[in-house]
């Protein structure tokens, strides 16, 4: 089973894959579809979390929002959120970059819930679920490879208690709420300052199940593509997909070794001595 199909399979209200290539919308999947139709500097796909698939790159200029999305959050007795994302953890951001959210996108911290990255060291790797008037649910990814991982939340009134994952860590926090009221004339949005993909963002009006997280993080992969996965966008800013002309750095004692072995075995490559 594939990372859509067991989104699928939980019957998500809303479901974006953002995997497509080119035109103006990312599709809904969810059994209310809201697509993100409104896109500006946006340059999709992106490769994906899995091989074959594709995914949004983020950065700059890159703006994608729904039409209002008509409903408040904090009225619905129970949810849950899930978003894949990979960013480079090269020591930057050293503040939380929102990303995506639902709220205002000019005005992600005070209006709204948002999901943010951060990174304050190399190799180092932080989400965190916000809004305003609430909690901020921090989770340090464990182990940070340069993977796709997996950020999911939920949320009850009652009793009132959130759940926060990253991939297959689970994080209890009872008593505690994620607050930031919002008004159904506000859309979802995607942007960020900093360089990160996304894909798989997901919505559910129910609390997740571990087991039922876990059907989805269980289908984290190794990045086949080398790292770091993300960096500078193509020149003009927005997103970019990955193009065979794009240059590459290559260890020749790992990437090419065996052109490395026959160089030696032609050549006797030895010490250099000055002439």
């Amino acid at each position: 089973m594939g990372i859509a199909d067991a989104i699928l399979a939980l019957s998500p209200r809303n479901y974006w894959k953002l995997d497509e290539q080119s035109g103006g919308i990312f599709a809904d999947y969810g059994s209310v579809p809201t697509p993100f139709t409104h896109l500006s500097g946006v340059v999709p796909g992106t490769l994906g979390p899995e091989v074959g698939t594709y995914a949004l790159r983020l950065y700059a200029s890159t703006l994608c929002t729904t039409d209002a999305f008509g409903l408040n959050f904090q009225t619905q007795g129970a949810a849950s959120l899930m978003i894949w994302f990979t960013a480079p953890a090269n020591g930057t951001p050293t503040a939380f970059a929102p990303c995506a959210g639902w709220g205002d996108p000019n005005n992600p911290t005070l209006r709204g819930l948002h999901f943010d990255q951060r990174s304050t060291a190399n190799l180092s790797l932080e989400d965190v679920w916000n809004a305003p008037q609430g909690s901020a649910f921090v989770q340090t990814v464990p182990g940070y490879t340069p993977n796709w991982h997996v950020s999911a939340i939920t949320e009850t009134v009652s009793p009132v208690r959130v759940t926060h994952y990253i991939d297959n860590v689970k994080t209890d926090r009872p008593g505690s709420f994620l607050g930031g009221i919002n008004q159904p004339t506000v859309p979802w949005w995607l942007r960020s300052a900093s360089p990160v993909i996304i894909a798989h963002l997901a919505l559910w009006f129910r609390e997740l199940t571990q087991t039922e997280v876990q059907t989805v993080t269980s289908l984290i992969a190794q990045w086949p593509n080398g790292n770091p996965i993300n960096g500078a966008p193509p020149s003009g800013g927005g997103g970019g997909a990955i193009d065979p002309t794009d240059p590459v750095i290559v260890n020749i004692n790992t990437d090419l070794s065996d052109i490395r072995r026959a160089v030696i075995k032609d050549f006797r490559l030895g010490p250099w001595t000055p002439p």
